[in-house]
């Protein structure tokens, strides 16, 4: 591939989060194309601490709560800061891509607990936030996008494109990562 920038691709690796792991695709971006450098999965999962934070506050007394959540989210950002940390450290990495749910900040606390679809929802917001906080630890800037904002870039059949190169699996969530990715990378200059 032939690079059409005097200094060089940029190299970015984004993420699409999961409940304790992430798919992460690294990129080498330069002008209009990128190239794959990597896909794997990432675990994010802490080694103390609970898996699933919000879940395990449900079971807990109302006045233990919001400590075990905190509790939780501060051993999945450990978990994620490690986990970026050994993956950039044989690469000279500019940006970090994460794609990011809407979130829950305005639904209360019992509300997310008393409804599975929205425990689910803050467990994966868990994560995203965990790698969010791991880029600014480790001073890697940190893009996010949105899950519609990503399938409606204008850079989504380029990266639907990317797997062919490659091979399977490239599945919707490696497109996603590779399009945060993409995006990250932009915001080096």
């Amino acid at each position: 591939m032939v690079w059409l920038m005097a200094r060089g691709p940029v190299v970015a690796v984004g993420f699409r989060a999961h409940m304790g792991w992430a798919d992460a695709v690294t990129l080498a971006v330069a002008a209009d194309c990128a190239e794959v450098r990597d896909r794997v999965r990432v675990e994010l999962r802490p080694p103390d601490g609970p898996v699933f934070p919000y879940h395990a506050a449900r079971e807990a007394r109302a006045d233990e709560r919001e400590a075990m959540i905190a509790a939780g989210l501060a051993a999945a950002e450990a978990a994620a800061t490690d986990a970026l940390a050994d993956l950039v450290a044989d690469l000279a990495f500019a940006a970090v891509g994460v794609v990011v749910s809407r979130g829950l900040r305005q639904i209360p606390l019992e509300k997310v607990l008393a409804s599975s679809r929205l425990q689910h929802a803050a467990e994966a917001a868990v994560y995203q936030r965990a790698l969010r906080n791991a880029a600014a630890t480790l001073r890697l800037p940190c893009t996010t996008v949105g899950f519609s904002e990503a399938e409606a870039s204008a850079l989504w059949p380029t990266v639907t494109a990317l797997g062919k190169s490659i091979g399977p699996p490239w599945r919707k969530d490696h497109k996603l990562a590779a399009l945060a990715a993409w995006l990250a990378s932009g915001a080096v200059g």
